[in-house]
């Protein structure tokens, strides 16, 4: 394996001048709050989340527009919405070393694309090279008779009883050409038994990997000789590094910049890639304003894997439309890089 460090890392934001100096090149940052109802609600163990809220940033550097979008995950993430803007306005004043996920995406992708001016250009260039997305089938809808479009497709297992999982999978199998896969996420809730019960009945060519089997990283000791599948880590991408034995190196590595930050995202992604793990990007029920950004860093990168930002299709509107625009926040101007009393101007004109 691979394991030499890549040549850029995203560390180089960690440098406060530089920082200092990006932050003077700002004319100015506008918010807006927006609530998106979704067309499928996420069930988590606290709370039933049946629309997507955030806030909608317009950054002003050196005179060219670039947006970018605060949207933490209730349930989810550490911050809620308010906490969050919070810091944002703080951190437009003076860096902060130990930034909020959300806020550190926010920030992050308005500079890494002023700094990146090509990506904005990389899904315009035709599609032969932008990276797929992968389907994602939740628990509740319906298989579609007619197949799949998508050369993979996701299924969350181990949330019902595994002969009933089984049952599931083999209809979805059943539709697949010799093209597609299917990738397994398993919010680290199977064990032995249920893998080797499985495997019994589930063709394992079918299955490209599966996300997070285990919680615990020293039950991956050893894997390739016991199962017949390879793994890959979602929530224990973070914990990756690649001086892992070659026994415990995952195929993939599901990376959410929501919940890692964007710049420790895109240094464990610049590291994996160069250690021939594939990168997938993962959205977190975001808008199409940020999986637009993570196909952009996917193609930058080099990743060929499929992207895991199917989940915009629940929402009921793309977020860049005009109606959705709620609440105006007012305007931090960089002459005092903090939140004053500004007329309202609208960015949709």
């Amino acid at each position: 394996m691979n394991t030499k460090k890549p040549k850029t890392s995203a560390h180089v934001y960690d440098n406060v001048d530089d920082h200092r100096a990006w932050l003077s090149r700002l004319t100015r940052v506008e918010a807006w709050r927006y609530a998106v109802p979704l067309t499928c609600a996420i069930q988590t163990p606290q709370l039933t989340i049946r629309q997507r809220e955030g806030i909608l940033l317009r950054w002003n550097i050196a005179g060219r527009d670039i947006y970018s979008d605060l949207c933490p995950l209730p349930g989810f993430s550490q911050e809620n919405l308010d906490g969050a803007l919070v810091q944002l306005k703080a951190a437009l004043i003076h860096p902060i070393d130990d930034l909020y996920s959300s806020v550190d995406l926010a920030i992050f992708s308005a500079r890494f694309q002023s700094d990146h001016p090509e990506i904005q250009l990389l899904t315009e260039r035709g599609t032969a090279d932008i990276p797929q997305i992968c389907c994602l089938l939740s628990p509740n809808e319906p298989i579609p008779t007619s197949g799949f479009s998508t050369s993979c497709i996701k299924i969350k297992i181990g949330q019902s009883t595994v002969e009933q999982d089984i049952n599931r999978l083999q209809q979805v199998c059943d539709l697949l050409d010799s093209s597609q896969t299917i990738r397994l996420d398993a919010n680290g809730q199977l064990n032995n038994q249920y893998l080797k019960h499985l495997f019994s009945k589930i063709d394992p060519l079918k299955i490209d990997y599966i996300e997070d089997p285990f919680n615990a990283i020293n039950d991956y000791h050893d894997w390739a000789n016991r199962y017949p599948v390879a793994f890959a880590w979602d929530d224990l991408s973070s914990h990756w590094h690649e001086n892992l034995p070659e026994n415990m190196q995952p195929k993939a590595l599901v990376i959410k910049p929501l919940f890692l930050g964007l710049r420790r995202a895109w240094s464990i992604a610049q590291t994996a890639h160069s250690c021939h793990i594939q990168v997938v990007f993962s959205s977190a029920y975001e808008s199409s304003l940020n999986n637009q950004l993570y196909i952009r860093l996917a193609r930058l990168l080099g990743s060929v894997a499929s992207q895991g930002l199917d989940t915009d299709k629940y929402w009921s509107s793309s977020l860049l439309t005009p109606p959705l625009i709620q609440e105006p926040l007012n305007v931090t101007e960089k002459t005092v890089l903090q939140l004053s009393d500004m007329d309202f101007q609208g960015i949709f004109r």
